[in-house]
Parts: C-alpha cells; structure tokens; sequence
C-alpha cells in the first residue's frame, strides 16, 4: 500500500469519526437540556407548593389565635363590635386563603360564606341604617360566623395536609 492511498482514507475516517462525535454532542446536549428543563419546572411547582403551604399555615395560625364569637342571647353592644371585628378578620383570612386553596375547597369555603353573608344581612341594614332589627338573629349570626370560622379552619388544614402529601 502506498502512502497516497492510505493518507486519503485516514483523513476521510478522522472526518467521519469528528462528524459522528458531533452528532453525538449534539444529541446529549438536547437530552442534557431536557433534563435540565424538566429539573426546572419541577423546581418551580415545589417553590410554588412551598409558597402555598408557609402561607396556608400561616392563615392557619391566625386562624387558631382566634376565638369563636360569643353567642348570648343578650348581646351587648361591646360584645357584638367584638363579634363583629372578628367577623371582619374572619373574611379578611378567608380572602388571603381562598387563591392558595383546591377549587373544590374554595367551593365549599364559598358556600358557608354565602350563608353567613344571608344571616348578615339584617344586621348590615342596621349597621348602615340604624333601623333595629330582631335580637334574636345575633344567636343564629353567631352560629353561622363560628360555622364559617370552622369551615375555614377545616379546609386550610385539608389544603396544608395535601400539600404536606404531594
């Protein structure tokens, strides 16, 4: 075999090995790139599972500081503001809480908040008003605002405990 035929062929196989080995290159980048986007967006749905539970468990936290209203059937005026601001603080936790949560548990958080909003009603017209209203819807309010106090508890908790889970 002479050198000049050899030369050729061994320049032509250095080719062929450089372009497979680029091609390989190539084809472990776009697998390594895959990975790392897959490794990103897994990243991103456990930031925002951690952000919904540090602050899920803080609504719950307030939530547990909290007292249930004082139901007497002889409200004072002091201990129906009381009830009344802690109605307020009530709705404000629900609204911070309602985005973080399932859409069936922001459905059934809903609901309750319906119901209380209708027992409400009577008590917001003399708030606005001044025109008196039955005495005896305080009770029945303040069921309805410890119903929804619970509720809100139950379904933060359900929330935490399945982001606690995933």
């Amino acid at each position: 075999m002479n050198w000049q035929t050899v030369s050729p062929i061994i320049i032509s196989v250095g080719v062929i090995a450089s372009t497979v080995g680029a091609f390989a290159n190539v084809v472990v980048a776009l697998m390594n790139n895959r990975r790392l986007q897959s490794i990103e967006k897994n990243k991103q749905i456990y930031e925002l599972v951690k952000y919904r539970y540090t602050e899920l468990y803080s609504i719950l936290k307030d939530i547990e500081c909290e007292h249930g209203f004082i139901n007497k059937r002889e409200m004072t005026e002091e201990l129906f503001r009381q009830n009344f601001s802690k109605r307020e603080r009530f709705i404000e936790l629900s609204k911070l809480a309602r985005p973080l949560l399932d859409t069936h548990l922001k459905n059934k958080l809903d609901e309750i908040a319906i119901i209380e909003n209708k027992k409400f009603e009577p008590i917001k017209h003399h708030l606005l008003t001044g025109v008196e209203f039955e005495r005896n819807t305080l009770p029945d309010w303040g069921d309805s605002v410890n119903n929804f106090l619970d509720t809100l508890s139950g379904v933060v908790q359900e929330q935490v405990s399945r982001l606690t889970n995933s």
